[in-house]
């Protein structure tokens, strides 16, 4: 199996201007001369972190967002994924898109942020959804789902891991970010996964202040990127399939785990 080269995005999101923020990703990620299989953007990275209707796309594969997704992905030779506020079937959800030559993948945000109201504008989603790419297993998940390690948990299938890559794109405040990073090295040790965090910075329409500590960390917790803090920009790192398996064979955590079967 291949390694995986992953590009961290972490930028100031300028409040509810799709046209504007799609420009500003294009010209950070064209600009980055290093070879990447992925780059991820943070959740709801054409509007921030809003609830206002008149910036929900009506998703479709030929929506303005995921047009422009296939345009840089096949420029790049690479996979771009992010959260943005849609609409299907009458539903508006936060969703994650995963772009790459050869599918467009979708997972909609399952924790809504209460606190935050989110539960009153958007449907939850249902489905736990695997990404096959490069031979990688990779998990998405967005920012409050980091929370909630029961539906992300990571189980030993027809002898290999459900997953191998966890992926967080989140819009998480400076007030929590103690949380962000312990969680996110939890999510990692207890499911022997990498996991890739990916925050903005700035300051949004609600005049909530973000900090980033985008990172990535490997199966054991140790951190191939640290968190970033405030800076912007691309952040990349190679992570290992090799290292990953022979770490799960030496310390086979994942075949002792607890089966458990998931209700609403």
């Amino acid at each position: 199996m291949q390694d995986l080269t992953i590009s961290l995005v972490q930028v100031s999101i300028e409040w509810e201007n799709p046209e504007a923020n799609r420009t500003r990703f294009e010209k950070l990620i064209q600009a980055h001369d290093m070879h990447s299989d992925v780059f991820i953007l943070p959740e709801m990275f054409t509007t921030g972190f809003s609830m206002n209707e008149s910036v929900v796309e009506k998703y479709s594969e030929t929506s303005s967002t995921v047009l422009w997704m296939k345009k840089l992905a096949k420029e790049k030779k690479a996979a771009i994924c992010g959260s943005i506020i849609s609409e299907e079937n009458g539903e508006r959800k936060n969703r994650f898109v995963w772009v790459d030559s050869e599918q467009v993948v979708t997972y909609d945000k399952r924790h809504l942020f209460g606190y935050g109201s989110e539960h009153k504008f958007f449907q939850s989603g249902k489905d736990k959804v695997i990404i096959d790419y490069k031979g990688w297993r990779i998990l998405p998940q967005i920012c409050y789902d980091l929370r909630f390690p029961v539906f992300s948990r990571n189980s030993w299938k027809e002898d290999r891991a459900e997953f191998d890559l966890m992926i967080y794109t989140a819009n998480w405040p400076d007030a929590r970010i103690h949380a962000w990073d312990a969680l996110g090295l939890a999510r990692a040790i207890e499911n022997q996964s990498y996991v890739a965090l990916v925050n903005r910075v700035g300051t949004d329409g609600s005049e909530l202040n973000y900090v980033g500590h985008s990172a990535l960390t490997d199966a054991n917790g140790t951190y191939a990127i640290s968190p970033i803090h405030e800076s912007e920009g691309v952040f990349t790192e190679v992570i290992s399939y090799e290292k990953l398996v022979r770490f799960r064979e030496r310390f086979p955590l994942l075949k002792d785990a607890d089966g458990f079967e998931l209700k609403e």
